[in-house]
């Protein structure tokens, strides 16, 4: 008579699931919910015996890519690199953070490696964005010398900004 493993506690499949990716952790926490839903319990041990083994898979996956997180190097010529824990524990604290400095302080290079140092877009699938300024004023220059009359920009909740022609 073979005696067969009892299955995994629902809370502490639960526990592990909330560890894991995100994508991981919706899916095995969709298919977690569904097991309230099979009366049988052979067959719901059966399927929390395949959760269980899935979420051993997530956290193998979890690992491959906190390991493949490259080495991290700041040059300390570079005022952000100099103030790269300042900048870390603003990151870490606020939900927006808004850095100004010089062009070639480092914003652009340093701020996402800053951003990875700390996990973001690793453990989960934070987002991290730069404010493309630069890009804006490009298009408003070249706007402006096809059409050389007054230009102002306007912010509102719809459009950040939206070019307006005064005429």
């Amino acid at each position: 008579m073979s005696i067969s493993p009892s299955p995994p506690a629902v809370a502490d499949l639960r526990r592990r699931i909330a560890e894991l990716l995100p994508r991981d952790e919706r899916r095995l926490q969709r298919r977690l919910e569904g097991t309230r839903k099979i009366r049988d319990e052979a067959a719901r041990a059966v399927a929390l015996a395949e959760i269980a083994v899935e979420v051993d898979q997530a956290r193998q996956r979890l690992q491959a890519r906190l390991a493949s997180v490259p080495a991290i190097g700041y040059p300390e010529s570079l005022p952000v690199s100099q103030r790269k824990d300042d900048i870390a524990a603003a990151i870490r604290d606020h939900q927006v953070v808004i850095v100004a400095g010089e062009t070639g302080s480092g914003k652009t290079t340093q701020l996402p490696k800053i951003c990875l140092e700390l996990g973001r877009g690793v453990l989960r699938d934070n987002e991290a964005a730069a404010d493309p300024a630069r890009t804006i004023g490009v298009t408003l220059v070249s706007a402006r010398e096809r059409d050389p009359q007054p230009l102002a920009a306007i912010a509102g909740p719809r459009d950040a900004y939206a070019p307006c022609w005064s005429r």
